[in-house]
């Protein structure tokens, strides 16, 4: 005799793990901090999803000139089935030699639907939402890639009274700069002259050291990762404070 079949209950679905906005990032096989930094400070029902695009080896300008073939393909494989609201081209050199607008037409094309943008578009935007006219510039990058950061910025009207590069051309060197050079090298960075510090590159793990570096500094202080996360939120509509990332996140 087969026994009556159960009341089984009804598969009901919900909006799932990230409710309020899913983010994907396109990063650097090498990135090791990136992760770590977004996952620690991403709100609760926001969800970061990640791609690696192939490194190019040593980070100069024209190894960085190769990663536009592989933009596109890397993006699309980012929840191909369900798709992100906001998808950024996540290496502030990379997205800044290449050119935002191109990367951003690989991304809107590999990701119908999502808003694109790149780390250096996200320090563009928390710049000017923060009214700094001059900022003094902190990199982990060689002397090329310092001038076209400053060619960049200072085309769109800003003054970068002080550069300081670290000289240093791998994702292993950069990701394993310690906070204590971070903190040294953001106090000589500084200048009376700039209004804010900006420390480049989504590899140096300076997002920790932010409110900190704000209260010594008497002034804010915008990273990479720090202004990806305001930005991309900020993109898809949320409006969260994150009090450890410092006075950007007010506004």
């Amino acid at each position: 005799m087969v026994d009556p079949e159960p009341d089984i209950p009804v598969i009901r679905f919900d909006e799932g793990p990230s409710p309020r906005a899913r983010l994907g990032f396109v990063i650097l096989a090498t990135d090791e901090t990136s992760e770590v930094d977004l996952y620690r400070s991403s709100p609760r029902g926001v969800g970061l999803h990640f791609n690696r695009i192939e490194s190019p080896g040593d980070i100069t300008a024209q190894n960085l000139s190769r990663l536009m073939a592989g933009i596109g393909n890397t993006a699309s494989r980012i929840l191909p089935g369900s798709g992100v609201d906001v998808v950024s081209f996540h290496c502030t050199a990379g997205s800044l030699l290449l050119g935002e607008r191109a990367v951003q037409q690989r991304l809107a094309q590999a990701c119908p639907g999502a808003l694109p943008t790149t780390t250096v578009s996200a320090l563009s935007h928390a710049i000017e939402q923060m009214k700094i006219d001059a900022f003094s510039l902190l990199t982990p990058y060689t002397d090329d890639i310092n001038e076209a950061f400053v060619h960049h910025f200072s085309s769109q009207g800003f003054r970068i009274p002080r550069v300081l590069g670290m000289q240093l051309r791998t994702d292993p060197e950069i990701t394993r700069v310690s906070r204590d050079t971070i903190r040294a090298w953001a106090k000589e960075a500084d200048h009376e002259d700039a209004d804010a510090l900006v420390i480049s590159c989504t590899g140096l793990r300076s997002s920790g050291l932010i409110a900190e570096l704000e209260e010594r500094l008497n002034k804010p202080v915008l990273t990479s990762n720090q202004a990806s996360l305001w930005h991309m939120l900020r993109k898809a509509g949320l409006d969260d404070t994150i009090p450890r990332l410092g006075m950007l996140f007010s506004h």
